[in-house]
């Protein structure tokens, strides 16, 4: 995390940091350029984090890699076809412990803004196109991989 100071600009910053001001956006969404505010804490992709999500819409499948090493593969719910989940690679920005109801004992939240990948309380969606677009798992499974992947964690989503 970075906290925003006098002056300060997402250009300054990323110049500073040796990154691009995309790569601060992508991690800060809702993230206001021209309207940052002393003591702001905004959070910095310093450098790309060994893990990686793939998401595979037709198979309904999530994988889970660590440093480019395949480690495990988990059965998901993906969005209706009335409210698809969203492809393309994102990120993941927040991670929530028992946000409870229907998103289970986890949440991660995803730079694809209202989107994340969750636990659930309805099981027996797992493997089905059930959910308003997130990507549903068993708690067990979201659990496990909570517990690994950490915000900034890169998120490609395919069909």
């Amino acid at each position: 995390f970075y906290v925003i100071q006098n002056q300060d600009t997402l250009s300054a910053i990323a110049k500073a940091f040796q990154i691009s001001i995309k790569s601060i956006v992508d991690v800060n969404p809702g993230i206001v350029p021209e309207s940052l505010r002393i003591g702001q804490m905004i959070c910095l992709p310093l450098s790309p984090l060994p893990y990686l999500l793939t998401i595979s819409l037709n198979a309904k499948t999530l994988s889970f890699y660590r440093q480019g090493i395949f480690v495990k593969t988990y059965p998901v719910a993906i969005g209706k076809p009335s409210t698809p989940s969203p492809q393309g690679t994102f990120t993941i920005v927040n991670k929530v412990f028992n946000p409870g109801g229907p998103y289970g004992t986890r949440w991660m939240g995803l730079s694809a803004r209202g989107y994340g990948i969750h636990g659930t309380n309805n099981p027996i969606s797992i493997g089905t196109r059930a959910s308003n677009g997130c990507i549903r798992m068993y708690n067990q499974d979201v659990n496990e991989l909570y517990s690994q992947v950490l915000v900034g964690t890169t998120v490609k989503i395919y069909k």
